[in-house]
């Protein structure tokens, strides 16, 4: 199989979306085994009529992997439908593995692709409410119900002040945190 990789290697891009096209089983590895580079590798998932697949993928890798595919303005500019394939079964849970890794595919998926984060809806939220769930996610202190509880929205939330979707005033000084300040907060 490694002779056999190494000969597909050689051909030419449009050649191995054609013997990869053919080949019933593909797997993500597989095809960036296969790539020169990442540009490569994503031009031939695009190229491909299927979806994504970390199969022995384990973990927070999943998500890495998956956020670092879709950091790339080439992916990002997919058809929603195609986009959507491409992502399969990972779709919902773009939103959680996206946050506090990359700020710019969190709001791809919540604005383009219409994805939920849960247990948030989907639809369209402002970038200062983006911002505000991933303060959230990374600060468990604040997931405590009494003071940023999952099932009201953040303009409830103690010690945030918004106005027409925007932050006007974030107050955290009560909440006795504890680790990095996400670079997100230079959003608001």
């Amino acid at each position: 199989m490694d002779d056999l990789g190494a000969r597909l290697c050689d051909l030419p891009e449009e050649l191995k979306v054609l013997v990869l096209y053919h080949i019933e089983h593909v797997k993500t590895h597989h095809i960036l085994a296969l790539s020169l580079d990442v540009w490569e590798a994503i031009s031939l998932l695009r190229a491909l009529q299927r979806t994504v697949d970390f199969e022995g993928v384990a973990g927070d890798d999943i998500a890495d992997h998956l956020v670092r595919l879709l950091d790339d303005d080439r992916v990002r500019c997919l058809e929603k439908v195609r986009a959507l394939e491409l992502i399969g079964v990972y779709k919902d849970r773009l939103c959680e593995y996206a946050c506090g890794r990359n700020f710019e595919v969190l709001k791809w998926a919540t604005h383009e692709l219409d994805l939920p984060w849960a247990p948030y809806p989907a639809g369209h939220v402002s970038d200062d409410v983006l911002v505000l769930r991933v303060i959230r996610e990374t600060w468990s202190e604040l997931k405590q119900d009494e003071w940023w509880p999952e099932n009201v929205g953040p303009e409830e939330w103690d010690g945030v002040k918004m106005v027409d979707g925007r932050v006007v005033e974030l107050e955290l000084g009560e909440f006795d945190l504890t680790g990095a300040v996400p670079a997100e907060v230079g959003r608001l």
